[in-house]
């Protein structure tokens, strides 16, 4: 195995960093329910009912997020949140394949590319590990950091939403791979 690709909502954190970023930027309370919270489940039953593909779940989502201003020190609040969902046996795991083969092991998410890499940066301090790459959807965010824009989302198709490029995670990885010169096979990957 030359590359490792580790998915992150679900796998490598328990949580969902879509849900737990509309939590925090619609914090309001509903009838019990947190608004965001509210909202994300709306986004999953358009997708589940086929109204609504991923990419355009993605795409809404994250102009959720743009409507409330959300900023950089937003996604810190997130990754606060997520911390505690953090899969420990598996960051050991992957250390351990780090040290024990030549592989590069990579994070691969439908999530903000920013926040993956936040999340690179936080392993790298509390565990002595980091990914050797990090591939998401890429945010905009202007002077004041809040967001902006998307320039890429990644989805499960390639092609354009709204005229926003869309790669899948296997495109990502390649251009990535391209990009670093590192070999890239399909036959030596594993995905997890």
């Amino acid at each position: 195995v030359s590359t490792i690709v580790v998915d992150m909502d679900g796998t490598f954190f328990d949580a969902d960093a879509g849900n737990i970023g509309l939590q925090v930027a619609y914090p309001e309370k509903i009838n019990g329910k947190n608004e965001g919270e509210l909202l994300y489940e709306e986004l999953l039953q358009n997708l589940s009912s086929g109204r609504m593909s991923v990419e355009e779940v993605i795409y809404y989502g994250n102009h959720l997020l743009q409507d409330k201003g959300f900023t950089k020190t937003d996604f810190e609040m997130v990754l606060k949140k997520m911390w505690p969902t953090l899969r420990k046996e598996l960051v050991k795991a992957l250390r351990q394949l780090q040290r024990q083969t030549k592989a590069k092991i990579i994070l691969a998410t439908l999530s903000s590319q920013e926040f993956g890499e936040m999340v690179n940066r936080e392993l790298r301090k509390q565990y002595g590990f980091s990914f050797d790459g990090v591939i998401g959807t890429t945010i905009l965010f202007d002077k004041k950091n809040k967001m902006s824009g998307i320039t890429r989302i990644l989805g499960f198709t390639n092609g354009k939403i709204k005229n926003i490029p869309v790669q899948t995670k296997l495109q990502a990885l390649k251009e990535l791979c391209k990009e670093k010169k590192w070999p890239f096979s399909m036959n030596q990957t594993a995905l997890i």
